[in-house]
């Protein structure tokens, strides 16, 4: 029993719920909002940008090969994520339409 919670723990699947968050984020904000207000954008962006280290940092601390990689991958794919976010923030704060 010791051993099997022990496991679960080390378990990856929680990081990578966890990485797969921000593109679930903006999946549903193209899916719903032709113009999302500035303030979800912002509240989004700082999510995806929390879920992009936090998710990266779980992975890294696995300390086997493939889970690195996939941290990484995740990191820049989060990374773009969060860039795309921020950019359409200061899009709409200055009101380039």
């Amino acid at each position: 029993m010791n051993d099997e919670l022990k496991e679960r723990r080390n378990s990856p699947a929680f990081a990578l719920t966890f990485a797969f968050v921000p593109a679930a984020i903006l999946l549903t904000l193209m899916t719903f909002w032709r113009n999302p207000p500035g303030r979800l954008l912002e509240v989004t962006c700082v999510i995806s940008a929390v879920c992009c280290f936090t998710s990266s940092f779980m992975l890294f601390r696995r300390k086997t090969r493939w889970a690195i990689w996939v941290g990484i991958l995740f990191g820049l794919l989060n990374a773009m994520i969060t860039l795309f976010l921020g950019c359409a923030v200061l899009m709409d704060a200055t009101a380039f339409h």
